[in-house]
């Protein structure tokens, strides 16, 4: 016979965690609350109502999840982290999600379906930088990416990123920062005001030159 579980969680001790997470983080480096999987099975909604005030932005993996958090009053910057489907992109647009991603097919689906319901789409172009499951892998990829970007009126360019496969390993690590800083250079050269990402939690810990102009930080 199986018995009820609940979990008893503890918003003041979550809010606390936040503002440790902000005195961590270097200066000028934006907070970006990782709330996906019902934020970790604490409460989507919930936990992002309680930290709202200490964070920067909110990253998710589901549609449903962000209209949850739009629904709930959250107005700040969300972004997904999965590549956008042809079902559910419009969503994505209208709830104006910054949407990840890794093709020239995809950002040319951000921009036919921002031109057709008349809005305008942000995206975020995701990084190869050895993990090897999605986003650009050449410079020659990303320049080309950026040429066509530049083009298009009903889409902008926020941001760049990319994840630490596995930050135990430093070797590892410093290898994939130092291919996302050769990827994202043709990039820089022409938006260099945009957000620009890698760090997880274990990278925000291990050490500050990872934290870039935004960490992506789950609980």
């Amino acid at each position: 016979m199986s018995l009820p579980v609940i979990a008893k969680i503890s918003l003041s001790n979550l809010i606390d965690n936040a503002k440790n997470i902000k005195n961590t983080l270097k200066k000028g480096c934006k907070f970006c609350a990782v709330v996906k999987s019902d934020g970790y099975g604490h409460g989507l909604v919930e936990v992002s109502n309680a930290i709202y005030n200490l964070v920067d932005c909110y990253a998710v993996s589901l549609l449903s999840e962000c209209e949850a958090l739009r629904i709930s009053g959250i107005d700040k910057p969300i972004m997904i982290l999965t590549p956008p489907f042809k079902e559910t992109i419009n969503k994505l647009i209208k709830y104006d999600i910054i949407i990840s991603v890794s093709t020239i097919e995809d950002i040319k689906l951000a921009n036919e379906t921002a031109k057709k319901i008349n809005k305008h789409a942000k995206i975020q172009i995701a990084i190869n930088s050895g993990m090897n499951r999605l986003g650009f892998s050449s410079t020659k990829e990303i320049s080309l990416a950026i040429k066509y970007i530049k083009s298009l009126k009903n889409v902008s360019l926020v941001g760049a990123y990319s994840h630490f496969g596995d930050t135990t390993n430093l070797n590892y690590t410093e290898k994939q920062f130092k291919k996302f800083n050769k990827l994202i250079k043709p990039i820089k050269e022409v938006f260099p005001l945009i957000d620009y990402h890698i760090s997880a939690s274990g990278g925000m810990l291990l050490d500050e030159k990872y934290h870039l102009s935004m960490c992506r930080v789950g609980l």
